[in-house]
């Protein structure tokens, strides 16, 4: 912790220094031009002087010099870039609806972003570009784009999704972003400490929200439809069915085997999301 605090303590002295380094070149280039004009006998300015000068007029801006050009490409991702990708992401997340029954924990792979972020950044944005990738794979499959011999690039499944609607255009665009800022870095491109960590905290809330759209859209979307006959309706609809549940008691979990009607599976799951235990198995009885 001490460590820390001086080297922040230190950060702060230098950036303080750099701001007001102007100030002190001014000031010195001022008194060497008068001591030049009016030939000072006590001050000489001589070749030696104006480079040690000129060294001192480019250090202040050294700091402020963030791109280094070779060939087209640039060496550090531009921080302006990098606000534009982040606020997209924000505001793609504040127009997705509203979840109430998000789960009170934080994802597992969120968990390990954040943890990687305190140690190496790069690393960290290196996993949230696989998670994000991961997720979109499982809800592309799950839209029903399994079936290609080829696997899909990341823009080709972003746009099936936004075509099912399964994705938000906005927020497709965002990931894309998002993941291409991770690239970037992953593949050396410079970034700025406080960068990654605007991109990780606008990454990992995108990921969480694929986790939230992946678990709604498993739920409310069919894996196959077939048609039935009347006859079929009729005796599912006058059929007995076994339920089998499981209450997750800290110290002794019970297995609970319920006997219903369709009437009372009606009255069964219209407040399944307040019961402590949760359904395991439901089949009709012959």
């Amino acid at each position: 912790m001490n460590g820390k605090r001086v080297s922040v303590t230190a950060r702060a002295a230098s950036q303080h220094a750099q701001k007001h380094l102007w100030w002190l070149v001014l000031i010195l280039s001022f008194l060497l031009l008068v001591a030049h004009v009016f030939r000072s006998d006590k001050i000489l300015v001589d070749n030696t002087t104006i480079i040690l000068l000129v060294v001192l007029l480019v250090c202040p801006f050294a700091a402020a010099v963030r791109k280094i050009k070779f060939g087209g490409l640039e060496a550090e991702i531009d921080p302006k870039e990098v606000n534009k990708v982040a606020t997209e992401a924000e505001r793609s997340l504040a127009n997705a609806p509203a979840r109430p029954d998000a789960p009170p924990t934080r994802p597992e792979a969120v968990k390990a972003i954040e943890k990687l972020a305190e140690t190496d950044l790069v690393i960290a944005l290196a996993k949230l570009r696989i998670e994000l990738e991961t997720r979109l794979r499982k809800l592309h499959e799950r839209a029903g784009h399994a079936d290609g011999a080829k696997p899909k690039t990341m823009l080709q499944m972003i746009r099936d999704l936004q075509a099912d609607a399964a994705l938000p255009p906005s927020m497709g665009t965002a990931i894309r972003d998002v993941m291409n800022i991770c690239n970037r870095a992953i593949h050396g491109q410079d970034i700025r400490d406080e960068d990654a960590r605007r991109i990780i905290d606008a990454g990992t809330a995108l990921l969480e929200e694929v986790d939230a759209i992946a678990s709604q859209h498993s739920a409310t979307t069919p894996m196959s439809k077939d048609v039935v006959s009347v006859a079929e309706l009729e005796r599912a609809l006058g059929a007995r069915y076994r339920v089998t549940t499981i209450v997750p008691y800290v110290k002794h979990p019970e297995r609970r085997v319920y006997e219903m009607t369709h009437e009372g599976l009606d009255e069964f799951f219209d407040g399944y999301s307040e019961f402590a235990e949760f359904v395991v198995r439901v089949e009709e009885i012959q």
